[in-house]
């Protein structure tokens, strides 16, 4: 359970990236090098639990 909400708050984490408001500060330069981290993260930790979600499904360890 530990491992899911770790992966479940690293999938958080990356919609916080993406939604977070860079203009106008000193990081406004690197933006979408962030908004591309958080897809990313996004993508990885959501494809991560839907594995981890069939596998629990069929009952396979």
């Amino acid at each position: 359970m530990n491992q899911i909400l770790t992966f479940f708050f690293g999938l958080v984490g990356g919609f916080a990236l993406t939604q977070a408001p860079l203009a106008g500060t000193f990081l406004a330069s690197l933006e979408p090098l962030v908004d591309v981290i958080g897809l990313v993260s996004i993508v990885v930790f959501s494809a991560v639990l839907i594995y981890k979600g069939i596998r629990a499904f069929f009952g396979i360890s």
